[in-house]
């Protein structure tokens, strides 16, 4: 789930970026309003811990989700093998999962590759 929040969060902070006016934050009032508070707080939660992670998660993926790139792509661009790069991801999607089980909880420390 913690992966999906992220998605969605970093795909809406770059459609914000597009445009002033995102249409899709606009809450269609037809919504029943628990179910659209409800979706507000996850969206706040999402982001409170996305912005808790350490900068090499955000930037890992902004590249995985946000740029589409694959492993190998990422790789390259960070001058590393491609297994550092799934396990860096690993590692950071596990501590985004923490951080919203927490509900946004405090930063989690750098993820290491034991190197």
């Amino acid at each position: 789930m913690a992966k999906y929040v992220c998605i969605e969060f970093l795909r809406r902070r770059i459609r914000a970026r597009k445009s002033d006016l995102d249409l899709t934050t606009i809450p269609d009032p037809s919504d029943d309003p628990e179910e659209e508070l409800e979706h507000v707080q996850r969206r706040e939660l999402a982001r409170s811990a996305f912005a808790r992670l350490p900068d090499e998660c955000r930037k890992l993926f902004e590249l995985i989700f946000i740029s589409e790139l694959s492993y190998q792509d990422i790789a390259q661009k960070l001058g590393v093998a491609p297994g550092t790069v799934k396990s860096r991801a690993f590692r950071c999607r596990e501590s985004l999962s923490r951080l919203v089980q927490k509900g946004g909880g405090k930063p989690e420390p750098e993820p290491s590759d034991g190197h």
